[in-house]
């Protein structure tokens, strides 16, 4: 079932749901993945994040509830999970206090992945930090990428970029 809801909310439903609603989806299907032993939940709490911070959720809560996923990646031991929602913890680290209070000491292990996280939570951070040259630039090597959630992302960045489809 988590699999089912996240390729749902994760890939399709933000097309037509608002934002908010596939979070809470979204968060369900972590739930229900983590129930069952699947450790692919993690995938559905990183989309759960990314619509939050997308949608404008109170920034506190949510970077609890990173730091709860984070906890818990120390159990699944996952790395590849633990870097994207890291990204996301300093995106909303960055969003809150320009990192100051709320940036933890945690470092992105260098794994052979894909870059389009790290170029869209810059683009993200540099538009709401008011750099604008940064964030076009981060928008440009995001939109070179090709791959699974590209598509999600080069959606989003495209409308804080100013760009037209």
């Amino acid at each position: 079932m988590s699999g089912v809801i996240m390729n749902f909310y994760g890939r399709i439903a933000w097309r037509f749901e608002p934002f908010q609603v596939c979070g809470d989806h979204l968060r369900r299907g972590f739930e229900s993945g983590l129930s069952s032993g699947v450790v692919r939940g993690f995938n559905s709490a990183y989309h759960a994040i990314k619509s939050g911070i997308i949608s404008g959720e109170k920034l506190v809560p949510l970077l609890k509830e990173i730091d709860f996923y984070l906890h818990l990646l120390k159990t699944y031991k996952d790395e590849i999970m633990r870097n994207v929602l890291l990204f996301c913890r300093e995106t909303v680290s960055v969003l809150i206090d320009k990192g100051e209070a709320t940036s933890i000491e945690a470092e992105v292990v260098p794994i052979n992945a894909s870059q389009e996280p790290v170029f869209f939570h810059q683009a993200y951070r540099a538009f709401w930090s008011g750099y604008t040259v940064r964030c076009h630039h981060f928008f440009e090597k995001c939109s070179q990428l090709s791959g699974q959630y590209v598509q999600f992302n080069s959606f989003i960045l495209k409308f804080y970029h100013g760009k037209a489809e």
